[in-house]
């Protein structure tokens, strides 16, 4: 082989591969425990109750996240292999940011989801 003198003389390097599982650590309850213990631990309030009177983050509330935003689209957030999805922190910190901003966002989403 030889040089190729016409070519580039600065390569940079665009992108490093990086690992899935060390961004995406957090499975679908994972991402319940870690929302409910910080809306807690930093004492946001979040208005939503079930038919059985539970007032906590939970998986349905979860489920209606992922579904109005695209989550399960945004590279950011969401990652799937074989079939199974695995979520990063940011999406932790997106959904506690999101109800620190309107406390009765499940009732909003409810709402735009009927108005689609």
């Amino acid at each position: 082989m030889g040089i190729d003198n016409n070519s580039e003389p600065n390569i940079k390097i665009i992108k490093e591969l990086q690992n899935p599982n060390d961004k995406y650590q957090l499975s679908f309850g994972n991402v319940v425990k870690a929302v409910d213990k910080q809306l807690e631990s930093k004492s946001i309030k979040f208005i939503y109750e079930s038919s059985n009177n539970y007032h906590r983050f939970n998986k349905y509330t979860l489920d209606l996240f992922l579904k109005f935003y695209n989550i399960k689209d945004n590279k950011k957030y969401a990652y799937v292999f074989a079939g199974i999805y695995r979520y990063s922190q940011q999406l932790v910190e997106f959904i506690v940011s999101e109800i620190k901003d309107n406390k009765n966002i499940i009732e909003h989403i409810k709402k735009q989801n009927k108005k689609r």
